[in-house]
């Protein structure tokens, strides 16, 4: 059986102890962004934690300029593995606190996965907060041209 796959939604708990200052930290589900050569043979994964939808004073997290890393997952993007209440209504990534993590955090058994769409407005954040640029993929009528290493011969 794998192990954790990319879009794939764990609960794990971050202790106390194991986070310095804003780290995110405490009992929350985590959605794995990392792609599944790196989850099936390094055993960790790249993941981004998930929070409820709304402040204490209902105010929303993806609100103004947080839009733009704070990326809202709903519902109806999750596809449960069962219907028994866990990872319910929306919730947001918190793309700004992408982490690496062992695959032995995650004690229970995956939770969702979330679909393709979902999925890319998560990359889109990620590559917000970490300055990627983002730009559409144009159809190649052309075959690839073989890109050459310095100091290679041609």
């Amino acid at each position: 059986m794998p192990g954790p796959q990319r879009g794939d939604i764990y609960f794990t708990d971050v202790e106390h102890g194991e986070h310095i200052g804003r780290e995110f930290f405490g009992p929350h589900w985590y959605l794995v962004v990392s792609i599944n050569a790196i989850n099936n043979f390094e055993e960790i994964v790249i993941a981004v934690p998930l929070t409820s939808p709304n402040t204490d004073s209902g105010e929303p997290k993806d609100k103004g300029d947080f839009r733009f890393f704070h990326i809202r997952i709903p519902e109806r993007e999750k596809l449960k593995d069962s219907n028994d209440g866990v990872c319910v209504g929306d919730s947001i990534a918190l793309t700004e606190q992408i982490r690496v993590m062992s695959v032995r955090r995650f004690q229970q058994p995956r939770a969702a996965h979330i679909s393709d769409a979902a999925m890319a407005a998560v990359e889109c954040g990620i590559a917000f907060v970490l300055r990627i640029p983002i730009s559409p993929k144009a159809p190649r009528t052309d075959p690839p041209q073989r890109r050459l290493i310095p100091g290679t011969p041609k």
